[in-house]
């Protein structure tokens, strides 16, 4: 995170996250490495789950993880011996952040032994501190939406299945749990294609309407799109299968149904979903949805979202921009 871009005429850019109103302070407190911004935050986000899943989120990640190596540990060790559960959460977060880290990105058979183990240990190191949130806490379904990473990490998908099962318990309608769970059982991970897709439709079914939840189906889409692209180089594959016409009408119902309902509130993930829904609906030609979605993501710039056919995300943006005629 923290990737800025000058886009648009000399104008900066911002990630999605960090254009989420309530979190302007609390990032410029963690540039300060001040952490009782959110500490506070943890108290007055209890019950939005996905609000709460983020300050977490990025305490360990701009927090902790922005601090010097060596200090890192003592840096999470003391805000846990504070008392504070939820700072066990975030330190369970940071191993995970160190762990993927040792890792690096692509396809396991590109992985070290050093890295892949690192990444077992750290994982094996949060399961400890997400758990032991969890019994302290029984009623924050945070710690249980975590350990669907670790689960991810250790390619345990029994681990995930129980903190899937616990996580949608106590958050009925979030979208984080869900998301997060579709990872888990992509065709990259520990499922396929077809069951990711399989249950984005059947617990988006379920949602209210006006919940991010309901706009699952978009992230399963987006899933294969990008299976194609990068881990089969089937570029024009990929596009193909966006130009379905009932995969373009099932987006643009998930819209309607999620971020676009009438009396939705923005969640922190809401911004993200609609960077990918607007990939989706530019390559499979639905040119007035793809530019209605690109204007509502006003400033911001999801790097990850558009690279996945290209090598110059940046530049794939502004030529989106300049197709769709937006300034």
């Amino acid at each position: 995170m923290g990737f800025f871009s000058n886009l648009f005429g000399g104008a900066k850019t911002r990630e999605p996250i960090e254009a989420f109103p309530e979190f302007a302070d609390l990032l410029g407190s963690f540039k300060a490495m001040d952490g009782r911004l959110a500490q506070a935050m943890f108290t007055s986000t209890r019950g939005r789950w996905d609000v709460r899943t983020w300050v977490m989120e990025l305490a360990a990640e701009r927090y902790i993880m922005k601090s010097h190596p060596s200090q890192r540990a003592t840096i999470a060790d003391t805000l846990v011996s504070q008392g504070e559960v939820s700072w066990l959460v975030v330190r369970g977060v940071w191993h995970m952040n160190e762990g993927w880290e040792s890792r690096g990105s692509g396809s396991g058979s590109t992985v070290s032994e050093d890295g892949a183990t690192e990444l077992e240990r750290r994982c094996a190191l949060a399961v400890r501190d997400l758990e032991a949130a969890a019994h302290r806490d029984p009623g924050d379904p945070c710690p249980h939406t975590f350990l669907l990473r670790a689960a991810r990490g250790l390619g345990n998908r029994d681990l995930g299945e129980r903190a899937y099962a616990r996580a949608c318990a106590l958050d009925p309608t979030g979208y984080e749990p869900r998301a997060r769970y579709l990872g888990l059982i992509s065709e990259r991970w520990l499922g396929s294609f077809d069951e990711a897709l399989a249950h984005a439709r059947q617990v988006a079914a379920q949602m209210p309407d006006g919940v991010d939840a309901a706009a699952l189906p978009i992230l399963a889409h987006y899933d294969r799109f990008s299976h194609l692209c990068v881990f089969d180089g089937k570029v024009e594959e990929s596009h193909q299968y966006l130009r379905d016409t009932q995969v373009q009408g099932e987006i643009l119902h998930a819209l309607a149904r999620s971020v676009d309902a009438p009396g939705h509130l923005p969640q922190p993930g809401t911004l993200r979903l609609r960077h990918l829904a607007a990939v989706t609906l530019l390559v499979g030609g639905s040119f007035d949805a793809a530019r209605d979605q690109i204007i509502k993501v006003g400033d911001t710039f999801d790097r990850d979202a558009w690279w996945q056919d290209n090598t110059d995300p940046e530049d794939r943006y502004k030529q989106a921009r300049r197709q769709l005629g937006i300034k």
